[in-house]
């Protein structure tokens, strides 16, 4: 150490390495008479501060703390000094080489902070004679920070190199867009629509069904001038009636034909009343019986009217359209050829019906659909991860048979290689096939 005198009782003490700028800042302003340096030894602790900052009779305290120092290395002792420093009625100065002391003493209220003393000679705000006249911050107002030591930086900066190189490791991703070859697939399908048995049979091309019963009564009447006085070919009435006023064969039978047509439109119309929402009944499964059929006068009475009344019985065959499509795509798939498979949206022409009888009817329908060659994604995968895009794109070719070569990205673009891969297929339709 070295010193400087400018009177006997004003002694400015210089480090051995001090320059002339730094004595010049020494002699401007420092000194016993305006300042007392307070050293933090290895083993102090705030007791010892303490003493050592009550037997000081200048207008500021400068404390050094050491690296190596065991006290104040938390908050909580900052805000202890921060507290001893308003009972004391000091302006403290802080000067600290650790990173972490200084932030802690900085966030607790000490506005004085420097790395060393040099940097506390040069500041404009190390003048003595230049009063702290912001208000006093109670210590209890602040809250602990973290202390960052050299190592604390070190790890940090490791960790965030280790993060980057992660980044650029799983942050890009390829993109590969590949063509698969397509072809339309048609087939006609037969189906057994039947009463009873199982749900839906695969092996039997078989669909169960619901057998639906209505009634119908119509009555009717007709006046003998409306109906045409000769006789049809083939059919004779009775002697002797004189068909202008006379019942004849021909009066009975259009008015039983014209009560028929009534009641078997009313009979299908509450048939299909009777279907769910999910149903569907052919009209060529609808058939209808006479039960009973009354009328007021006989053939050959002498009246102007005939009155009737005719009872129908009309029964119909439903079937469940959900079951059906099912049992229609699954017969339709079994005709996939290997290495192909279906894409959604199967065209399912309207059901014609071949035959039809009382209890059972027979369906046929046109089924069209679209299929797609399979693709092995992670093979793709496999032979794009880690290559550059002129790589991959001879790599995906050895993969399988496309129909136009693979597209292949790589984002973000200063990538050039990628270790994620995601592959999407793009489907062109292809023209139905005979």
């Amino acid at each position: 150490m070295s010193a400087l005198k400018r009177s006997e009782n004003d002694i400015i003490r210089l480090a051995s390495g001090d320059d002339l700028r730094t004595y010049l800042d020494t002699i401007s302003g420092h000194g016993p008479i305006h300042e007392a340096v307070i050293e933090v030894e290895g083993n102090d602790d705030l007791t010892s501060i303490r003493s050592k900052l009550e037997s000081v009779r200048v207008p500021r305290a400068v404390i050094v703390i050491p690296s190596q120092a065991k006290v104040l290395r938390d908050g909580v002792e900052f805000r202890v000094l921060r507290r001893l420093q308003r009972d004391l009625g000091l302006d403290f100065a802080i000067i600290s080489d650790d990173i972490g002391r200084r932030a802690l003493a900085t966030e607790n209220g000490f506005r004085h902070v420097y790395r060393s003393m040099r940097s506390y000679y040069r500041s404009k705000s190390s003048q003595p004679d230049t009063a702290e006249i912001v208000p006093f911050s109670d210590p209890e107002e602040f809250s602990p920070a973290l202390s960052i030591s050299r190592w604390g930086v070190l790890i940090g900066t490791c960790f965030a190199l280790l993060l980057a190189g992660l980044a650029y490791i799983l942050v890009p991703i390829a993109t590969v867009r590949v063509y698969p070859e397509t072809q339309t697939m048609a087939r006609d399908i037969e189906i057994l629509v039947e009463i009873g048995g199982p749900r839906m049979d695969v092996t039997a091309q078989r669909l169960s069904g619901r057998l639906i019963e209505e009634r119908a009564t119509v009555e009717g009447s007709i006046n003998i001038n409306e109906v045409s006085t000769s006789t049809p070919p083939g059919s004779s009435q009775p002697s002797g009636l004189q068909p202008d006023k006379n019942i004849t064969l021909s009066v009975r039978d259009e008015l039983r034909n014209r009560m028929l047509q009534q009641a078997t439109a009313q009979a299908a119309e509450k048939l299909r009343r009777q279907l769910k929402s999910n149903e569907s009944m052919p009209e060529a499964s609808i058939r209808t019986e006479v039960s009973t059929e009354r009328y007021d006068h006989n053939v050959g009475d002498i009246a102007e009217t005939l009155n009737g009344t005719v009872e129908v019985v009309a029964t119909g065959l439903a079937f469940n359209n959900d079951d059906f499509n099912k049992l229609v795509q699954t017969l339709w798939s079994q005709d996939i050829p290997q290495g192909y498979k279906a894409l959604s949206g199967l065209d399912i022409s309207p059901p014609n019906v071949t035959s039809s009888e009382e209890r059972h009817l027979s369906l046929k329908v046109r089924a069209t659909g679209t299929l797609m060659q399979e693709i092995d994604s992670d093979a793709i995968i496999a032979a794009v991860r880690g290559k550059t895009i002129s790589e991959a794109r001879q790599q995906v070719t050895k993969v399988g048979d496309f129909s136009q070569p693979a597209d292949v990205t790589i984002w973000p673009d200063w990538a050039s290689r990628a270790l994620r891969v995601q592959v999407t297929t793009m489907v062109k339709r292809a023209p139905p096939s005979q």
